[in-house]
Order: structure tokens, then sequence, then C-alpha cells
């Protein structure tokens, strides 16, 4: 083994410098440590992507871990760490991931390590940077955290930590700052020593510093000890925030003969803070300590000292089973009628989507007044058949009665390729588009038949050749069929309606902006976007990570208008009071794809740039570092993007900057950018309008 070795001559794979490594697929590309060392080590200094790999097998020596040690900057992505053992010699150190630098963990399964699933530690900026986006960290165990440990910053998002074990702090254990959005923490157990005289903490979340919770789920956590266990879902001994959040079926339970006096649900000796959450069904009871709330919330027990304006106690929320949503995590659906469904009667708002992504707020019981629910599931039925869409087989086509007459998930309402109307796609299909193609007349469909059946790319009513030849395809290959895609225009929620140009925006319209940030910044209470005297502000950020020059320097996008707008001009009329960078945003279909053309503050290094993000990859398309950079004091000017066909282009005050090319991106709305800390930034204006229009 090469144990403090860092050359890659024995032991494990030690990753210097600027790499990419990308395998053909988790599946296919496997890197096994065979048990004899650490399998790979990101040295300091080192900038790495890793893509389609397995990483398993690995062994920890003394306390190094047994999967990957970050010490640099990896990027992880579309990837497996499994089956990796931190334990030496009888003591147990880190199994999966330990970083000591910046790790980017994406679309990835930390699964089934033996030493904790991941372990960040340091101090941001230059050490201890997590994020976690849309991945896995299920089934590990460890002595004190079993999925996640974080001691810096991190930011989970989108992401399921399930089924794992420890001592305590089973799910996750904070000791600095964290924030969970749209993520689960479901079934994790903390199994404290027999006949410990301690109390077990936290088999959810066990924090020490600052978290916050957002359209997330606690569910179904156990915490076991000879003693009991204080807080099954989450213990707190610092600040905790939960904002239209789930806790519920948590559990503190006596290891020996069952359940004692212990706390369930939340267990605070800190200052937690509830707004627009559902604590339900934590057993022996909900809550413990020191708990506040700023309205909105429901719990089923009297142990929740919840009294602000639309707090409702001893109501129970009826909850569906834990159901795994399309962005994998777990949610309980809310079951009709509940007191939570439009329960947010107080003046407040609440977030901008549920735990599944779902827009909130949806008007429920059609009285007219759009409210949104309590907790992480915002109840919908978009196609108003009487079905939720969690569980609706046809969530944006009505299916009354779920007609379904074979053996697929979708109904027979959606059913792909499924043009002669009779619940299922087999050969008649394809000969029955076939002749309409050839006499339309003769053979004509109806819209609903023509919705089923786009089944490969187009857009519309595409019912042409291709999509024949494509079902031929599918028949003669069983596997392939029915799934021959599950994207079909019946099967696709109905678009917005369209937004015409010219559109101008003086922000006198709030709930019509989607406002967001960078996982890793600017997400303190005082670091918000604020709607005042026609004008949107950005002030300062209570954290600073990245640096403005680095085309990944990280800040906060507000965006508005029509996802299907192509070729726009985006003007906006800025007043700058200190900033680090500025930008306008063009073609924004989500925080991880958009452009946005930005410049820097004079004396501040200036400069000029374009850059893309596509599914979360920054690159710079071009840049003029010689460009001033703007006026700071009370000036203002206009700050343009201009995307024609694959054509940018970067104007200020009407004067072209940069331009460049690009092809990722075809459609979507406009916005605004700022980097880190800003002391403020004054937006007065936001234009879009055709190029070359008057």
């Amino acid at each position: 083994p090469g144990v403090d070795e860092d050359e890659a001559l024995r032991g494990d794979l030690d990753l210097a410098g600027e790499l990419t490594l990308r395998g053909a697929g988790a599946g296919l590309t496997i890197i096994d440590g065979g048990g004899l060392d650490r399998v790979i080590d990101v040295l300091p200094g080192a900038r790495v992507e890793i893509s389609g790999v397995t990483i398993r097998g690995g062994q920890g020596q003394g306390s190094e871990p047994g999967g990957l040690k970050v010490s640099g900057r990896l990027r992880l992505e579309d990837s497996e760490v499994r089956d990796n053992s931190g334990e030496y010699l009888g003591v147990a150190g880190y199994g999966g991931i330990q970083n000591v630098g910046e790790l980017h963990v994406l679309r990835s399964a930390i699964v089934n390590n033996h030493g904790l699933g991941i372990v960040s530690t340091g101090t941001p900026p230059l050490a201890g940077i997590l994020s976690v986006y849309e991945s896995q960290v299920d089934d590990n165990d460890g002595s004190l955290g079993g999925g996640i440990v974080s001691m810096g910053v991190a930011a989970i998002e989108r992401t399921s930590i399930r089924g794992n074990t420890a001592r305590q702090g089973s799910g996750i254990q904070n000791f600095q700052l964290m924030r969970l959005k749209e993520t689960s923490v479901v079934g994790n157990q903390s199994l404290g020593p027999p006949f410990s005289s301690l109390k077990i903490a936290g088999a959810g979340i066990e924090n020490y510093g600052t978290v916050t919770l957002e359209d997330s789920t606690v569910s179904s956590n156990v915490g076991s000890s000879s003693e009991g266990s204080r807080g099954g879902g989450i213990y707190n001994e610092h600040i905790l925030k939960l904002r239209n959040s789930t806790v519920a079926h948590n559990s503190a339970v006596e290891a020996l003969t069952g359940p004692v006096t212990g706390t369930g649900g939340i267990d605070s000796y800190g200052s937690a803070v509830l707004e627009g959450t559902v604590i339900d069904g934590n057993g022996p009871n909900s809550c413990f300590g020191i708990l506040y709330s700023s309205g909105n919330n429901l719990s089923d027990d009297s142990t929740c000292p919840l009294t602000d304006a639309g707090d409702h106690l001893l109501l129970t929320s009826p909850l569906g089973s834990l159901q795994r949503t399309r962005n994998g995590t777990d949610v309980h659906p809310l079951l009709n009628p509940s007191a939570a469904i439009d329960g947010m009667t107080a003046p407040g708002e609440c977030t901008q989507r549920d735990q599944r992504g779902a827009q909130r707020p949806f008007d429920a019981d059609s009285n007219g007044s759009a409210l949104c629910d309590v907790g992480a599931f915002e109840w919908s039925d978009p196609d108003a058949d009487g079905y939720e869409t969690l569980i609706d087989n046809c969530p944006f086509t009505a299916n009354p009665g779920q007609a379904n007459t074979d053996a697929t998930p979708t109904g027979n309402a959606c059913e792909c390729g499924d043009v002669d109307s009779d619940g299922s796609f087999t050969g008649s299909d394809a000969l029955t588009l076939r002749r309409h193609l050839a006499d339309p007349i003769a053979y004509p469909l109806d819209s609903a038949a023509l919705d089923r059946c786009r089944v490969y790319g187009g857009s519309g009513h595409s019912c042409d050749l291709l999509q024949w030849v494509v079902m031929e395809r599918a028949l003669a290959a069983p596997a392939l069929a029915p799934g021959i895609t599950t994207l079909c225009d019946a099967n696709l929620p109905l678009p917005p309606a369209s937004i015409p140009l010219p559109f101008v925006d003086e922000f006198d319209a709030p709930a019509e902006w989607e406002l967001t940030e960078d996982p890793l910044v600017d997400w303190r209470e005082d670091a918000d976007w604020v709607f005042e005297s026609g004008a949107l502000f950005k002030r300062r950020n209570d954290i600073r990570i990245s640096s403005s020059a680095d085309p990944e320097g990280r800040g906060a996008l507000a965006a508005v208008g029509d996802p299907s707008w192509t070729d726009t001009r985006v003007t906006a009329h800025v007043v700058g009071t200190q900033a680090t960078t500025v930008g306008v945003v063009t073609r924004y279909v989500d925080r991880r794809n958009y452009y946005r053309f930005e410049v820097g503050e004079i004396g501040a290094g200036g400069g000029a740039r374009i850059v893309s993000v596509v599914d979360g990859r920054y690159e710079i398309l071009a840049e003029d570092p010689a460009f001033e950079g703007f006026p700071v004091e009370g000036a203002g000017f206009d700050l343009s993007i201009e995307a024609v066909g694959n054509r940018m282009r970067g104007f200020v005050d009407g004067t072209l900057v940069v331009q460049s090319w690009s092809k990722h991106l075809e459609s979507g709305r406009a916005g605004l950018y700022t980097a880190w800390n800003p002391v403020e930034i004054r937006f007065e204006r936001i234009e879009v309008t055709v190029p070359g229009a008057p």
C-alpha cells in the first residue's frame, strides 16, 4: 500500500494538477481498490473532474479514508462510491469520501460504505466546502455520524439521505453551516452502545452549528439507546430553521424495553425557528426545548410551542406513506382533505416550489384563492381529474378513474404511442399511424391521439414518418416496447402562456420572479433580494466563497418571463454601490442552465465576459479583460445581452463589448445576476425586446 506516498508509485491513485477522468458509466467503468489501500487521492491544488465510474473496494490505512480523499478540488458526477471501508486495526475511520478541500457531488450515489459516507472538514473559503446535488447518500454506517458529517460549509439539494446507521447523527451531523433544500432524511437509525447512561442525539440530523431546511422531509428516523433518545428526527444545540418542511413519524425508543420518555421529533437546546412546517406522528412526543414559530405551522400534539398567526395545534395532517419523487427523494403526500392543504393562511411567503419541484401555490379547493400548503408537499391536480400529481398515472392529461388497460405505469389517456386509443401500444398503433401519414383525410386522428404520437423527440403534434419508424423498431425489439420513451405530449405539462415581446418589468410584481442562489453562497438571511420602491435590490452576503474573477464565481440569480423566448435582447438598468460583479441573463432554464454577460467593478479588476452555465458546468465563452469596469458610486448604466441563434453579444450603455457563439441552449427566460458580497446593487428596470426591433 502507498501510505504517505503521493507520487502514484504504489497503492492509491494520486491525482495532481488539472485532470478530467471520464468513464463509460458507473456500471461499466470500475476502479477497485481490492481492499489494499485508499482508491483515489486528490492532492492539494489539484482540480479534478471524475464522471461515469464506480469507486469501490478501498481500505483506509490509519486515519485515511477508504474511497477518496479530497485535498484539492473535485467534481464527482454520475458516479458511485460504494463498498469502501475506513476501519483499520479495529478502529473506525472514514469509509467513503474525506473532503478537506472542495467537493461537489452531482447525480451520484455514496452508498454502503463502512465508516461514514462523506466527511467534510476545514475552514472555508480554502477548505471544507461541500455541495451534494441530485444524489443518494444511503446505507452507510459509522460511529459518530453515518451519512454526512460537515465541519465546514455544506449545501445539499434534491438528495436522499436514507438508511444510514451510527451511534448518533446517523443521517447528518453538522458543526458549522449547512443548507438542505428539496432533500429527504429518512429511515436513519442511531444505535447507542448497550447499557450506556447517555441518551442518543439526532438519528436524522444532529446539529451544533447552523442548519436550514427548506422543502425537505425528515421522517422515519429512529433513535435507540438504553436511556432513550434526544430527537429521533432532529437534535439541535445551536441554530435550526425549518421552512415548508415535514418532520413526521420519527421515534425515540429505549433499546431494551421499547418506547420510553424521549423526543421523537425535534429536541432543541439552541434556537429552532419553524415556518410553514408539518410536525406529525412522532413518538412518544414531537417537540422539546427552545422552539419559536414564524407562523403557519401544524402539529398533532401540544409539545410544540406554536402560537403564532396561522399555527394549528392538536390537528392531525393526513399524510400518505412515503413516496419516491422524480428527483429521487422521499416525501409524504398530503391526503385531501387536510388542514395542511391551503393551510398557510397567515401573511407571509412560502417557498416557490415543493420538495418535488412542483410550483407553489396551487388552488387545491378551487375557490379562486391560491394559498400554499403547510409542509414539504404542495397538493396539486393540474389536469383536474381528482388525482394528485404524485399518484396520478397521467399527471398532465385527465384520466378519470385512472383507467389503465395494460401493465405499463402510465394510464390510457397518456400511453405514449397509443394512437388508436385502445389503452396500449401495439402493432396496430404503428399501422394506424402509417395509414394516417399516407392519407390523413381518410384516416384522421383526434387531438388526443396526436398528443400520444410523439414518441421520439420533436415538438408539438409531431406525427411524422420518424415516429412511425421508431415505433416499428420498438415493436421489433420487445425489450424496448412499450417504453419507447416516456416523452410524449400527453405526458408533458401544459406550457405556460406565452408572454409577448417587448416585455418590461419595473419590479412591481415580485410573485412573477424566481429568486435563487448558488448552493454554496448567499443563503444567510441578510443575503436577500429585496423588492422596494420600484426597484430590485441585492444586498450583502454573509459568507465569501469564490473569487469573482473565476468563471465559477458564484452568486445569486433572479429570473422572469417566458421559458419559450428564443432570440432576445435583455437590458437592465443598474445602479451599483460596491458590487464585485453584476450581470444580465438570457435563455435561463434553471440555475444550472443559462447564459450571462457580466462586468466587474472599477478598481476590483474590471473585465467583461460572456459565461455559459450548461448542466452546472461553467465556461467563459468570450472575455475582454481590458474592459475598465462599471462605476461604483451611484452612477447608473445599461447592461445588455443579446442572443440571436448561436450568437451572444454583450453591451454596456449600448456599446458592444464582447461577443461569442454557443449552441447549447435555445430558449429560456431573462434574468439578473450578482456575484458574492455586494454591499448593495440596485436594478431599476429590465426590458426584453426582439433584437433589431425599433
